[in-house]
């Protein structure tokens, strides 16, 4: 009994613990004022960005911002459908669960990509 309770517990008492200091922090960055964390992420936005190829000083429209998502659904889509199709064979797989059909698959991955409750 007591473990039933000391578990939500603990959970709200670092919900407190944490709060108030990451909530600090994220109303620095959206204010752009100097964080600890600048020497570390600052380099680290700035390589990915010219990786990416955007512009940190431009603002987006909804039509770029459109082109992203559907990119990186389309990306996700791809690798659903390989690891649900090659399930058999992949590592982390303790349960020896067979690979799905492709029907199954598609319609496991779109559950998946459009946060559908099955």
């Amino acid at each position: 009994m007591n473990a039933e309770i000391l578990g939500p517990i603990v959970m709200f008492l670092l919900t407190l613990l944490t709060g108030l200091p990451l909530g600090k922090y994220i109303a620095k960055v959206f204010a752009n004022e100097k964080t600890f964390l600048d020497v570390i992420m600052n380099p680290t936005e700035k390589f990915l960005y010219r990786l990416a190829g955007v512009d940190a000083q431009q603002e987006q429209n909804w039509e770029k911002q459109m082109v992203i998502l559907l990119t990186i659904n389309l990306i996700w889509f791809i690798l659903g459908i390989f690891i649900f199709t090659n399930q058999s064979w992949l590592p982390l797989n303790p349960d020896h669960n067979s690979n799905q059909t492709l029907s199954q698959a598609l319609n496991t991955t779109i559950s998946f990509l459009v946060n559908c409750d099955l």
